[in-house]
């Protein structure tokens, strides 16, 4: 008998650690600012086949869209960060990295905001909770990367690499509520796919283009920037040294 206790105690402490969830960072919905209200359209973890070329069974994160057609609107940070990167990643389109301090995570923890048609922050940027970070959608249904339709794809990470994806819904409590619901849909095509192999590499193309473009002036202007404080810093010393030189000749 004291062995079945030990055992069934075993089984609840265990099942607890599994299940555990990481709400004390008070994170919400990256898409809870829609007019109209958000949807999950694809959870976390092993899925059937969406009927997407390029598109995996297992999946690293939750699709949120909104609710009703021509809604895109902005994703939103679920949290306050710092911005470590925007960037053009191979099947999830234009993305933006936020950094942020978690309780349960010593290290912080990474969040992904992917298949944005544009950037709202920058490298560097210090990002508030609610702040827009993407635009989902252009007023014309653009949006980036592989999916059957306009859509914020949402990731939490321990790192940069893939292999510690961990499921949103742990860390939002209201993503966890709707995931585990009745209402929630797999796969709905919101849009026609407004990208195809050949047009996203493309993208891909002309993206680290302007990023290598916009990247290089901010390096030349920023390098005339020092060179002029440097030298007004410079001026600033001699006009010192001349002006304590007379003084001391004035003394004398």
């Amino acid at each position: 008998m004291k062995r079945l206790l030990i055992i069934a105690l075993l089984l609840l402490v265990f099942s607890s650690v599994a299940s555990a969830a990481y709400y004390e960072g008070g994170w919400i919905v990256p898409a809870a600012n829609l007019d109209g209200g958000w949807t999950v359209t694809s959870p976390f973890g092993y899925r059937g086949d969406i009927g997407v070329d390029g598109a995996s069974t297992y999946h690293g994160g939750i699709d949120i869209a909104a609710q009703g057609e021509g809604n895109g609107g902005n994703a939103i940070a679920t949290a306050d960060g710092i911005c470590t990167g925007v960037e053009w990643l191979s099947g999830y389109g234009l993305s933006v990295w936020i950094y942020h301090q978690h309780p349960a995570f010593p290290e912080g923890v990474y969040t992904l905001y992917a298949h944005g048609y544009a950037a709202l922050v920058s490298e560097g940027d210090t990002v508030k909770k609610g702040q827009p970070v993407t635009i989902i959608e252009s007023e014309y249904g653009e949006w980036t990367g592989i999916g059957n339709g306009a859509h914020l794809h949402f990731e939490v990470r321990q790192t940069y690499d893939s292999s510690t994806r961990m499921d949103p819904a742990l860390f939002v409590a209201d993503l966890a509520n709707y995931t585990s619901g009745e209402s929630m849909q797999v796969g709905v095509p919101y849009r026609v796919p407004s990208t195809d192999g050949a047009l996203e590499e493309f993208k891909t193309i002309l993206f680290e283009f302007k990023y290598e473009i916009v990247k290089g002036f901010r390096e030349i202007f920023e390098s005339i920037a020092e060179a002029i404080i440097n030298g007004f810093k410079y001026i600033h010393t001699i006009v010192r040294s001349i002006f304590i030189v007379l003084i001391m000749i004035d003394l004398a």
